[in-house]
């Protein structure tokens, strides 16, 4: 708990610098979609995965955004299993320059499971709070993005989780990305394309 105080506390004090920051990069009103394969570990190995996330700008440097993210697959030691992480909350920006962003949010976040043999059906929910920091960047401009970001969650029930994405995306035209990206967390690892259509 005493590095979740800490983890907010630099998130206020990051989003004191926003005023003598210059215009975000990129846009953070946008709509998103996820598809790939997520690998537990010492459960299973390639359960689908599905997201849909959506974010919107109250101001240049505060945005609103969620994400529905679901895993499946059957099967899994005699049984099938389906879960969800739902994240809902808020962020800031800190413009760089030079094409960069860096971004900070706190969300709440709620998780489910359930498995079911032929017979049976167990389910277990948990919630929490997720702080995280990253960064958006043009490698090339308006075409070729690099992402980055780390969030930490500390949960009622489970123990605290870290995890962290890398990824990448082109940009077809001003408003629609393509793109790739591999998630790390404690007992998972995931690869996923995505799409995302930005206003």
């Amino acid at each position: 708990m005493k590095r979740l105080a800490y983890s907010v506390l630099v998130l206020g004090l990051l989003q004191t610098t926003v005023a003598q920051a210059q215009s975000p990069s990129f846009s953070y009103t946008n709509l998103g979609f996820v598809y790939g394969s997520t690998d537990f570990d010492n459960l299973a190995d390639d359960f689908r995965t599905m997201a849909i996330s959506g974010s919107f700008e109250l101001s240049d440097r505060v945005f609103l955004h969620g994400q529905y993210s679901t895993f499946d697959k059957n099967d899994v030691f005699g049984a099938d299993f389906d879960s969800s992480l739902t994240y809902l909350g808020a962020g800031f920006v800190m413009p760089m320059g030079s094409g960069m962003d860096l971004f900070a949010s706190l969300d709440y976040v709620i998780t489910e499971a359930e498995g079911c043999t032929s017979s049976v059906c167990r389910k277990e929910d948990d919630n929490g709070i997720s702080v995280g920091f990253g960064t958006n960047y043009w490698a090339i401009p308006n075409q070729l993005d690099v992402t980055f970001d780390l969030n930490y969650v500390t949960f009622d029930k489970s123990d605290d989780a870290t995890a962290y994405g890398i990824g990448m995306g082109y940009w077809f035209t001003k408003e629609h990305r393509v793109g790739m990206a591999y998630r790390k967390a404690d007992s998972s690892d995931s690869m996923l394309v995505n799409y995302r259509y930005s206003m």
